[in-house]
């Protein structure tokens, strides 16, 4: 996860991306990282769970994939719920949805894709 981190921010940096869409981007990275190796795959280490990250001159996406089961949004809780605000986890998603420009969840839940537009 560490070079994974590392690795986003210098392809930021090599774009010249900073600030707060920087730290957005590698937010959301981290998070979809995560939920692709512990929702999709299970901590399975015999399942991959691979980043892609692509930059137009406008965009950066950002796409995650794991080999796990899938999964249906509706079954995931609102985090701003009165039974879940108190709730150290599941928030993930919903910063996904408030960061990124487009969220595109792909292949039955296996495949997570992030839009960021750059500002001119």
């Amino acid at each position: 996860m560490e070079d994974a981190v590392e690795r986003t921010q210098d392809f930021l940096d090599s774009l010249d991306i900073t600030g707060d869409l920087a730290y957005h981007i590698v937010l959301l990275t981290s998070e979809a990282l995560t939920n692709a190796m512990e929702h999709g795959n299970q901590w399975n280490a015999d399942l991959q769970a691979t980043l892609e990250i692509t930059a137009e001159a406008d965009i950066v996406e950002v796409s995650v994939t794991d080999e796990g089961p899938g999964f249906d949004l509706s079954t995931v809780g609102d985090p701003i719920e009165t039974e879940n605000l108190l709730k150290g986890r599941g928030r993930g998603l919903f910063f996904m949805e408030l960061m990124a420009e487009e969220v595109h969840r792909e292949a039955e839940g296996r495949r997570l894709r992030l839009v960021f537009r750059r500002k001119a």
